[in-house]
């Protein structure tokens, strides 16, 4: 715990490495760009990151708005996303088995890769998004938004770096490496979220209570 805030710096870079950052996007746009050479591939990400960063904040904000104009307690939000926090960590520590796609049989045309698709397709997610929202929602001071904004280009700046790696971090080693270490950030987002729903219960309590 951070203060006042259930989150500390560290924490929500991992929330946002895991919400938002590579995992969840190298395989896509590696098997979009397979065909483009790399002078093109590297200009396609630099679009891309800075198309998302601007996308992101602003939709954060007008999240916020909507959320501050609800009302909501902020134990209420820090328990939501504790169980948004919790759903994807057991997601990744825990997958399902997944439902093979149907074979189509006719042939589909290539769609054209461009960077606005790339950032709201493969980088931006419904759970990142809300994660995102919701840390903004809680947050009330300007020191504290500005971190999570930092934080947040922190790792679209790793986004970057793995859109242009792509071929290291997909190779045999790196993809086994990226395997653990997702387990094991899976495993600590799963702690941290059962840590932040059991935090903002006992606040909620407490309200109750007063």
């Amino acid at each position: 715990m951070d203060g006042t805030y259930a989150l500390g710096p560290g924490q929500i870079f991992t929330v946002f490495f895991i919400m938002l950052g590579p995992f969840q996007l190298l395989q896509p746009f590696a098997k979009a760009t397979k065909d483009m050479p790399q002078p093109q591939v590297v200009s396609l990400a630099v679009k891309s990151v800075l198309a998302v960063i601007p996308i992101l904040i602003v939709l954060g904000l007008c999240g916020r708005t909507l959320m501050e104009n609800w009302n909501i307690p902020r134990a209420v939000l820090e328990l939501t996303a504790g169980l948004i926090f919790a759903y994807v960590a057991f997601s990744i520590v825990l997958p399902g088995k997944q439902k093979a796609e149907p074979k189509s049989e006719e042939p589909k045309e290539p769609v054209p890769v461009t960077a606005l698709g790339v950032a709201m397709k493969m980088v931006v997610s419904a759970h990142g998004l809300a994660t995102l929202i919701v840390l903004l929602a809680v947050s009330k001071d300007y020191e504290r938004t500005l971190l999570i904004f930092g934080v947040l280009v922190v790792v679209m700046i790793l986004n970057l770096l793995a859109m242009i790696y792509k071929r290291i971090f997909l190779g045999k080693v790196g993809a086994a490496a990226m395997q653990v270490f997702g387990v094991v950030l899976g495993v600590m987002q799963a702690g941290m979220a059962l840590a932040i729903i059991h935090y903002s219960l006992m606040e909620l309590h407490k309200g109750f209570l007063g």
